[in-house]
This record gives structure tokens, C-alpha cells and sequence, in this order.
């Protein structure tokens, strides 16, 4: 068998075949002066390449842990804003007698 490069000739015909493994084998078929069929196929299957699933996985979990710390900071930083403004109305503001929000 001869190793298929391209469509060399317009009475060829292309077919592609794939596996359980997913991976695509090609080749093409004519027939020659005599009927009798010529088959040009390759002599390596075409496979994908495999799904890096640890890296996948690694990616999103950081991603959850890195959302999930910036939003506790930013529950720090609010928290302790309103804290400070609420110490602030209890240790001034009763002295002056004046209605405090927070």
C-alpha cells in the first residue's frame, strides 16, 4: 500500500475511518485500467492528543480557592470598616449627644 499525501488524481476517493481510541485512519480508493481497485492508505493512524485532566482539575480548584480568598478579604476590609465606625459612635458620640449612623 502506498502512503496517502493528498488527492492526487479527481476519480479518487477520500474515506476516513475512526476507532474506538478515537483515532482517524485515511484512505483512498480509485480503480485503476483494469477495475481492479487500488488503495492508498496511511501507515500511522492520526490520534488526538490526551486531555491533561490533572491540569484541568489543578486549574479549577485554584481558581475556587483564589475567588474564595478575595472575597473573605473583602469581607475583612468591609467588616472592619463598619467596626471602626461603630467604636467611633459609641466612644464619642454619646458625649455629644448626637444620633450616629453606621
Amino acid at each position: 500500500m502506498d502512503v496517502v499525501e493528498d488527492r492526487e488524481d479527481p476519480d479518487e476517493n477520500f474515506c476516513a475511518y475512526y476507532d474506538d481510541d478515537a483515532c482517524r485512519f485515511a484512505y483512498i480508493y480509485s480503480y485503476d485500467e483494469k477495475r481492479k481497485i487500488v488503495i492508498k492508505a496511511k501507515k500511522e493512524r492520526e490520534c488526538p492528543l490526551p486531555v491533561n485532566v490533572l491540569g484541568i482539575v489543578l486549574s479549577v480548584i485554584g481558581a475556587i480557592v483564589l475567588i474564595g480568598s478575595a472575597l473573605l478579604l473583602l469581607w475583612k476590609l468591609v467588616t472592619t470598616i463598619h467596626d471602626r465606625r461603630e467604636f467611633i459612635c459609641v466612644t464619642v458620640v454619646p458625649c455629644k449627644q448626637v444620633f450616629c449612623w453606621v
